[in-house]
């Protein structure tokens, strides 16, 4: 297993970041839809939201998995919309390289990320495709689907799950040790 950092991603790690979220993007698809990211424009508005949080009145929260300074992973998390509770975080973004996957990174990245929240928010909030693999990953880690929605012109079907913090950090402590 690779010796992995986990730390903030800065605006240059923040393209790679882009990057990962591109070519992982059509494997989340799962061929139901065709839809391609266009890496400069998401950049240039994930980089301006990653720099307006205080006058959005939000935390955003911006990591990246490294092994020997290559990013490997990311991870995106946020204060969730007002109607999921005033105590309610959203997961914006989890991605792991293909060849990294199956070392926990995604746990590791999970656990950081939620820490920087840990007595301010109960709750987090993803949204997830119907039919993307990362579906069976939320299910095995106890999430509850409370709402579905429709994405991409209506040609994308999208489960949003909902986790008690406190459960999921439980959980991935349990993985994480086994």
């Amino acid at each position: 297993m690779a010796d992995i950092q986990i730390k903030k991603l800065n605006e240059e790690s923040l393209m790679d970041a882009v990057k990962l979220k591109a070519h992982c993007w059509q494997e989340e698809l799962n061929g139901k839809v065709e839809h391609h990211v266009d890496v400069m424009e998401n950049y240039q508005s994930l980089l301006n939201w990653m720099h307006t949080e205080k006058e959005d009145h939000d935390k955003r929260t911006l990591l990246g998995a490294f092994v020997e300074n290559v990013l490997v992973g990311a991870i995106f998390l946020s204060y969730a919309e007002e109607n999921f509770g005033p105590k309610a975080i959203e997961l914006n973004g989890l991605w792991v390289d293909d060849h990294y996957r199956g070392q926990q990174i995604s746990l590791n990245m999970l656990h950081e990320g939620l820490a920087y929240y840990q007595d301010e928010r109960e709750r987090l909030i993803v949204y997830t495709h119907r039919f993307a693999p990362s579906r069976g990953y939320y299910l095995s880690l106890g999430g509850t689907i409370i709402d579905t929605e429709m994405q991409l012109e209506g040609r994308l079907i999208v489960d949003i799950f909902s986790f008690t913090c406190e459960d999921l950090m439980n959980r991935i402590r349990v993985k994480l040790n086994t």
